[in-house]
């Protein structure tokens, strides 16, 4: 039995793997309801990464939530800006 995703309202499942017909439908539905006209899955999926390491998350979570077998690969989704690099270095400061 094939098990129902829908209800969820998210584009990836927890555990980051991708049921192909689920996701693409969800794209479509979302390009068209923020009149978008191109997404690539492949871009959601590194700004989800993205996203997630500049609030914090530790890059061995978001390995896990992209299903990444190597951290190295996880390395090249979650982009870290300055500002977020400049906030880590700051903590020291709050600690002493």
């Amino acid at each position: 039995m094939k098990e129902d995703n829908s209800k969820e309202g998210y584009v990836f499942n927890i555990q980051g793997r991708k049921e192909k017909e689920h996701l693409l439908k969800n794209l479509q539905d979302i390009l068209a309801e923020h009149n978008l006209e191109d997404g690539r899955l492949h871009t959601f999926r590194h700004t989800f990464a993205t996203k997630l390491a500049q609030a914090g998350v530790g890059l061995y979570e978001i390995q896990q939530l992209l299903g990444h077998s190597d951290i190295r690969m996880t390395q090249r989704y979650a982009k870290l800006s300055t500002k977020n690099l400049e906030s880590a270095v700051r903590r020291l400061d709050e600690k002493t």
